[in-house]
C-alpha cells in the first residue's frame, strides 16, 4: 500500500484486470459503471467532468468510470439497479416508502457500491495485486448502517466523500452526496447491533487473523455512544440499521427473543451460514419497524461546509478503524497517520 496524506492517483487503465463482481478474469467482458448511469443522470452529470475522489485532482466524465465484469455477473446486478433507482427517486423527491424489501435493497446497493470503489482503488494502488475479495463476497454479510438527510444547498451534482488511505485497507464507511441528499453508509462486524441493544461479539485481532467470539447471552450496551449519533445529532435524519449473525448463533435465539421483540425485529436466514435480521429504522431517537413506517418527512438541515462534512467522514473512518483494531501494528500507526495527514489538507 502507499501509504501517504494525499488522495491516492488513480492510473492508468490495465489491460489485466480482473472482474468487480467475482475477481476472477472476465468471461464475455462487459464495462461496470461503478457510479451507474442512471445515477448520475439523475442529477445531471452524466456528460460532465466529475472527481470521484480519488483521482488526485483529475475529472473524468461519469459515463467513463467503469471498470470490465464478466457479462453474467454485471446481468446478475441490473435487476438490483433497477429497482434501487425507483427507491432513490423517491427518497430525492421525499416521498420514500422504506419498508423492508426496499430498505434491504437499498442497503445491497450501499454494499455494492461502497466494495466496487474500493476493489478499484486497492487495484489501482497496487500494481499486480488482486485484492482478496470482490463485490460477490460482500454483499449482505456484516452489519450494515445508512444514514440518510437532506440539505437545502442549492447543488446539482455528485460526490464521494471518504476515499482515504483507511479506506483502502478498511472499507467500512463512504458518504455519497447526490444533489442535495446525503447519504453515509457504514458497515461492519455488530456495528448496527450494538447501537440497538442487541448480542454482539468480541473481536480479537493480531498480525495474521482476526477471531470473533460471540457472547451466549444478550449484551444490552446501556449508555453506549454509537459513531453515527454524532452524525443523527448534527444532521437530523434518518438512519436503517440492519444486524447480520453467523448461524451458529442460532441456538441462542430463544435468549434473545425479548430482546428482538422489543425492537420490532424477526429473524429470516440468509445464504447457509447467516442470520439476516429485517431492517429497522431509527428516527427523531425512536427505533421503528420498516413495515410500521410506510412514508415519512426527512427533515432538512440548512447548508452544510463540505469540507467539514469530508473531515467529519474521515474521523469516522479512524474511530472504525481503532475499535476494530485492538492491537495496532507498526502498519496500522502509518495507515492512521496517512489519514490524519490527509485530514490537515482539509485545514
Amino acid at each position: 500500500m502507499r501509504v501517504t496524506g494525499e488522495v491516492l492517483i488513480l492510473r492508468k487503465r490495465k489491460t489485466n484486470m480482473v472482474c468487480v463482481f467475482c475477481g476472477k478474469s472476465p468471461v464475455d467482458k462487459t464495462d461496470e459503471h461503478l457510479i451507474p448511469k442512471w445515477l448520475l443522470k439523475l442529477v445531471g452529470v452524466l456528460d460532465v467532468n466529475i472527481n470521484i475522489g480519488f483521482i488526485d485532482g483529475k475529472e473524468v466524465k461519469g459515463k467513463d468510470f467503469h471498470t470490465p465484469a464478466c457479462y453474467k455477473c454485471n446481468k446478475r446486478y441490473s435487476n438490483l439497479e433497477n429497482h434501487v433507482s425507483s427507491i432513490f427517486k423517491s427518497i430525492i423527491f421525499e416521498k420514500a416508502n422504506l419498508d423492508r424489501e426496499n430498505s434491504t435493497l437499498l442497503l445491497d446497493w450501499f454494499d455494492k457500491i461502497r466494495m466496487g470503489l474500493w476493489f478499484l482503488f486497492w487495484y489501482e494502488n497496487h500494481k499486480n495485486t488482486v485484492p482478496t475479495f470482490s463485490i460477490n463476497e460482500r454483499i449482505g454479510v456484516k452489519d450494515r448502517c445508512l444514514f440518510i438527510f437532506y440539505t437545502k444547498d442549492i447543488y446539482q451534482g455528485f460526490q464521494v466523500f471518504g476515499l482515504s488511505p483507511i479506506f483502502e485497507c478498511f472499507p467500512t464507511a463512504i458518504c455519497l452526496r447526490v444533489g442535495q441528499l446525503c447519504m453515509i453508509n457504514i458497515s461492519n462486524d455488530f456495528f448496527s447491533s450494538k447501537k440497538l441493544g442487541l448480542p454482539v461479539g468480541i473481536i480479537e485481532t493480531n498480525e495474521n487473523d482476526t477471531n470473533i467470539k460471540i457472547s451466549g447471552n444478550p449484551v444490552l450496551l446501556d449508555g453506549y455512544v454509537s459513531e453515527i449519533d454524532f452524525f443523527e445529532k448534527k444532521y437530523k435524519g434518518v438512519t436503517l440499521l440492519q444486524s447480520i449473525y453467523s448461524k451458529d448463533l442460532s441456538k441462542y435465539s430463544g435468549e434473545w427473543k425479548s430482546t428482538f421483540d422489543a425492537i420490532k425485529c424477526e429473524t429470516h436466514i440468509v445464504r447457509d451460514k447467516l442470520i439476516k435480521l429485517f431492517p429497522v429504522v431509527s428516527f427523531q431517537n425512536k427505533v421503528f419497524g420498516t413495515n410500521e413506517l410506510k412514508a415519512f418527512e426527512i427533515l432538512r438541515y440548512g447548508k452544510i461546509d463540505e469540507k467539514e462534512l469530508q473531515k467529519e467522514i474521515l474521523c469516522l473512518q479512524i474511530e472504525l478503524y481503532y475499535k476494530y483494531h485492538d492491537k495496532l501494528s507498526e502498519w496500522n500507526k502509518k495507515v492512521i497517520d496517512a489519514q490524519k495527514g490527509l485530514l490537515k489538507s482539509f485545514n
